[in-house]
């Protein structure tokens, strides 16, 4: 697999909303939500620029597991601790992940998409 990485602002934005980083045999990015609402509908400055840095690093410590479904479950996991412990709202994960694996010996690539 090649890789190749470049991020624009969009024109409403103060801050970068997604995040994308590769390794040999992996990939993940990240996009944050533009707009994200509180659980009383009020809308919020979720930091979702974080949060997609967030998602795309848990899914680097997890790369080396192999079932697909466990390894997005405990990147959500691994995510939401590192939210915890800079004492940012839930809403800051309010993002789409993709990831791509290498597979079958670099024959095939595994898409993987949450969020």
């Amino acid at each position: 697999m090649n890789y190749d990485h470049h991020f624009l602002i969009g024109a409403s934005h103060s801050a970068c909303e997604d995040y994308a980083a590769s390794l040999p045999g992996f990939a993940a990015l990240a996009d944050g939500c533009s707009i994200v609402r509180d659980r009383d509908g009020n809308k919020i400055n979720a930091h979702t620029d974080i949060g997609a840095r967030l998602l795309v690093r848990a899914a680097f410590h997890h790369r080396d597991v192999v079932n697909s479904v466990d390894r997005s479950l405990l990147t959500i996991h691994t995510a939401d601790s590192y939210r915890r412990s800079m004492d940012l709202p839930v809403e800051t994960l309010s993002a789409t992940l993709i990831t791509m694996k290498e597979v079958y010996s670099g024959q095939g690539v595994e898409v993987v998409c949450i969020g």
